[in-house]
């Protein structure tokens, strides 16, 4: 997801990371983008380019992924543009599941809904869950976007409707696979007042480097700079 402040520079560089390592991927956004070795679609032309209607955006885009464009994945993924993938990690991460049974999976977050909900800088469903929203819960919501609804929550209590919750992203040693704040606010988040983790956070953060999984999935808010910089870690510099 993205909007077109973002085609000159977050886009191009998502398209040249972590996009190339995807089986599949498409832009979705509100014009019409310049780079034509970048697939997307303005799937969102005549909705606001601002937040006011994530909501919407996010269900037309499950929507359109699921009915337009293939019901035979088996996973269909939501991710932001300030988001890096490791989709090696990923991959390997979804292999543990079943495409075929509903999972909700992504980094949780605990408040306004009872069994938490999934941050929106990456949302994973399987095919069984998009399924599921496809035909039983987008057809009864309204057309019309309400200002200010956020997606994330909104596409948890949904979810929650069906009995579909996020499941345990944390590895063997309870150290995250999704990071859902920068890594700084991340590594500090015990003394930092600026977020209140015990609240937001469904799992209990832990302190400094243990909180890092060495088998991470995605990093959210990063800058232009910081999605070249976990490229380049991530797939061209090597341990010797």
């Amino acid at each position: 997801m993205t909007h077109p402040k973002n085609h000159r520079d977050k886009i191009p560089a998502a398209n040249r990371t972590w996009m190339k390592h995807v089986d599949y991927v498409e832009v979705h956004t509100h014009t019409k983008m310049n780079e034509s070795n970048i697939p997307y679609r303005t799937l969102y032309a005549g909705l606001k380019e601002d937040r006011s209607e994530l909501w919407c955006k996010v269900k037309r885009s499950f929507q359109y992924a699921y009915l337009n464009v293939s019901k035979k994945f088996d996973w269909y993924i939501k991710i932001d543009d300030d988001t890096y993938v490791i989709a090696d990690n990923l991959n390997k991460f979804l292999k543990t599941l079943d495409p075929n049974k509903p999972v909700f999976a992504g980094g949780r977050l605990a408040p306004f809904v009872k069994n938490g909900y999934v941050s929106g800088g990456i949302v994973i469903l399987s095919r069984k869950t998009l399924e599921l929203l496809v035909y039983n819960v987008f057809p009864h919501i309204t057309t019309s976007c309400k200002q200010g609804e956020l997606d994330d929550l909104e596409l948890g209590k949904q979810l929650e409707k069906l009995e579909i919750y996020p499941i345990p992203t944390r590895d063997s040693d309870d150290k995250a696979l999704f990071h859902i704040f920068t890594a700084d606010e991340t590594y500090h988040g015990y003394n930092d007042t600026r977020i209140d983790f015990g609240t937001y956070y469904k799992d209990k953060l832990r302190p400094g480097f243990e909180e890092f999984s060495k088998e991470s999935i995605a990093f959210h808010h990063l800058t232009v700079n910081e999605l070249y910089l976990f490229e380049i870690l991530t797939y061209i510099v090597r341990k010797h």
